[in-house]
């Protein structure tokens, strides 16, 4: 978890060193979005904690919502749940997180990833390792850069953010791809996309996750301090 923070931490702040592979289109606009993840080292109850918490359950397999034991409040702690498989309906995907405010019950609000997505070291790997990046940004409300749905490549969208050019998503590394308004070049290399070349938030979403932590929806804005 410790090299899972780190990871975050230098996304978060452009000081992931394959910036250098941003395409001239977009280097202009990549953002350091000055937020810093740190694990708790106070739980919920006043204790000193290195903010990681192991629970042995069958629920670790075939997991979703209901594996998410243990809530620390999501008003005070951004909670990620590490489990083995997915259940059916989750069949495919990497991890998943709500926007803020769209848990139902809240105490569900926060990351779920498989085991093998976290980090860059044990048994994930440097290919897999922006997934909790991708999926804080949707924690802080942002959408996929084709929009709200889990399928890219299915019909032009937008994300609502104004540097973020209009695009159908991407589950490869196409970086000259222009489909939706040629020769407009699409964000490929953006957290936000599928495409495994991820490298970059742009300004535009950096305005959008600080007004999230600025916001009282979701208690994001109880998450934080100077």
């Amino acid at each position: 978890m410790y090299d899972a923070i780190r990871v975050m931490n230098e996304d978060y702040s452009k000081r992931n060193a394959d910036t250098a592979a941003i395409v001239p289109s977009f280097q202009g606009i990549a953002a350091n979005c000055q937020i810093e993840f740190r694990l708790a080292n106070i739980d919920p109850q006043g204790n000193c904690t290195n903010g990681i918490d192991r629970v042995v359950s069958a629920l670790t397999n075939n997991a979703d919502d209901n594996a998410k034991l243990n809530p620390w409040p999501y008003q005070n702690y951004l909670n990620i749940w590490v489990i083995n498989t997915f259940s059916s309906a989750h069949s495919g995907a990497a991890a998943y997180a709500y926007y803020p405010g769209a848990a139902f019950p809240a105490n569900k609000d926060g990351i779920i990833s498989l085991y093998s997505y976290v980090g860059s070291i044990g048994a994930s790997n440097p290919f897999n390792a922006r997934t909790l990046t991708h999926e804080a940004g949707h924690c802080l409300n942002l959408a996929h850069v084709w929009g709200s749905t889990n399928q890219p490549g299915v019909a032009c969208g937008d994300d609502g953010v104004t540097d973020t050019p209009e695009t159908m998503g991407w589950t490869s590394c196409n970086l000259t791809g222009s489909i939706c308004n040629p020769p407009i070049i699409e964000n490929v290399q953006n957290y936000m996309e599928y495409s495994f070349c991820d490298v970059m938030f742009t300004e535009g979403q950096k305005t959008r996750m600080h007004a999230a932590l600025n916001s009282s929806v979701g208690s994001r804005s109880n998450l934080w301090t100077p």
